[in-house]
């Protein structure tokens, strides 16, 4: 098992996890609320800032995998389906999975030749990209790629400035002894 130590400890108990992550999950969902309160200049569908992906980034670090996808199913779950509706569950939900797994593979195996920042910039991109698969197998039209490069702008500019609140985030949460950093954040071994 691999994932980053909390208060200098190897592992955590049960109670502990289970408050971190309903910690995480309530600030995930309070930044999606903020979120929908600000307006955008444009009235692309689906373009959005993404606020709640600073917490996903941070779960990378501080929970375990299998948690990592627990969570971010009940986040999407409880924001599309209170906030959404059904149809756009599908769509998240295949964007942050597609998303997180992309960032896991570079957290945990790409440490040294990505930043939390660089990382972010790359989950935004799958995670579009993601969503707008599932819409094209939706819609049984590939033509909707053609709107891909409108939302990689976005995306580049969204995920730098999350990747950039993370890894302040985790910075702060390091010099308060939440984490112990090693090396940029890189994640230790049980």
């Amino acid at each position: 098992m691999r994932w980053i130590q909390l208060s200098g400890r190897k592992s955590i108990n049960n109670t502990r996890k289970l408050t971190l992550i309903a910690v995480l999950l309530a600030t995930a969902i309070a930044l999606h609320v903020i979120e929908r309160s600000i307006p955008l200049p444009t009235n692309i569908p689906g373009l959005k800032i993404g606020l709640a992906n600073i917490v996903t980034v941070v779960t990378i670090y501080l929970l375990k995998k299998s948690q990592a996808y627990i969570f971010i199913i009940i986040r999407v779950s409880i924001t599309t389906l209170f906030f959404s509706g059904f149809t756009a569950f599908w769509f998240s939900l295949t964007g942050a999975i597609l998303s997180l797994t992309v960032m896991m593979i570079i957290a945990y195996k790409l440490p040294k030749q990505f930043s939390i920042v660089s990382m972010s910039v790359v989950g935004a991109l799958m995670h579009n990209f993601g969503q707008l698969f599932i819409a094209a197998l939706v819609i049984q039209t590939w033509s909707l790629f053609y709107y891909f490069p409108l939302i990689m702008i976005s995306a580049i500019v969204a995920g730098f400035f999350i990747g950039l609140t993370s890894a302040r985030l985790l910075d702060f949460l390091s010099k308060r002894g939440f984490l112990i950093r090693d090396k940029e954040y890189q994640i230790i071994s049980n």
